[in-house]
């Protein structure tokens, strides 16, 4: 079933805190296909550590979705972003900023430390044009569907703007971060944040296999797996 997507892509919103009082962690799937976006999964916890939030990831998440890329909002994984390379997760670290930084001719990451900035306004503003554009399938059919549904409608109806700044107005929004970063990953190209130092061989991800193999582009020698870069 998940391989029939284009592209598969995954955002974290961790809670700070394990505290039980604390606000809940999120993670929100999606998957694309014929020009939609359909949820795979969405699901809330609360009182688990980063370590525990991030094992989630990797030990639950990644294996059963094979997802091509996953987001996570750096500020949350400070404590354990020297850990992240050894994992082999196609993780993308976000900064979020005031506003998204100004245009450029490729995807705006800072290699060095593997991040992509994006304005929180415009990425709520993004999320929600596209459900005004009717590009989500959300699954309605079970109980639980349908409690999913619900909760995501009551998150990513609480944001408001008040004198220009972004404001809850309802419920705290913890899927929308999450929803948010699948979808921006959705649009940032083929490149992955993270590199597997020392890939050698033929390898398979989801909807690509191939040899690992040099290009030239624009005047530079790259590693590439199908058409994607492997960036080191």
């Amino acid at each position: 079933l998940f391989r029939s997507f284009k592209m598969k892509t995954m955002g974290a919103d961790f809670a700070f805190s394990d505290r039980v009082s604390a606000n809940e962690s999120a993670y929100a799937g999606l998957g694309k296909k014929d020009g939609f976006y359909y949820l795979l999964n969405c699901q809330k916890d609360k009182g688990l550590s980063i370590n525990e939030q991030m094992d989630i990831m990797k030990n639950e998440l990644f294996p059963r979705y094979r997802y091509d890329k996953m987001g996570l909002e750096e500020n949350s994984i400070k404590a354990i972003s020297k850990d992240i390379s050894q994992w082999k997760l196609p993780i993308t670290l976000f900064w979020t900023a005031a506003s998204d930084p100004p245009a450029r001719k490729k995807s705006d990451y800072d290699w060095a430390n593997k991040r992509h900035t994006v304005g929180k306004i415009n990425l709520i503003n993004r999320l929600g044009t596209a459900f005004e554009n009717r590009e989500f399938i959300i699954p309605y059919k079970t109980e639980k569907d349908k409690a999913t549904f619900d909760k995501i409608v009551a998150e990513c109806t609480s944001y408001a703007l008040s004198d220009g700044k972004l404001v809850e107005a309802g419920v705290h929004p913890d899927i929308p971060i999450a929803l948010g970063y699948a979808l921006e990953l959705m649009t940032l190209g083929g490149e992955s944040a993270w590199a597997f130092p020392g890939v050698k061989g033929e390898i398979e991800t989801e909807g690509i296999r191939g040899d690992v193999h040099i290009e030239t582009i624009d005047g530079k020698k790259v590693k590439m797996i199908g058409n994607r870069k492997i960036v080191e």
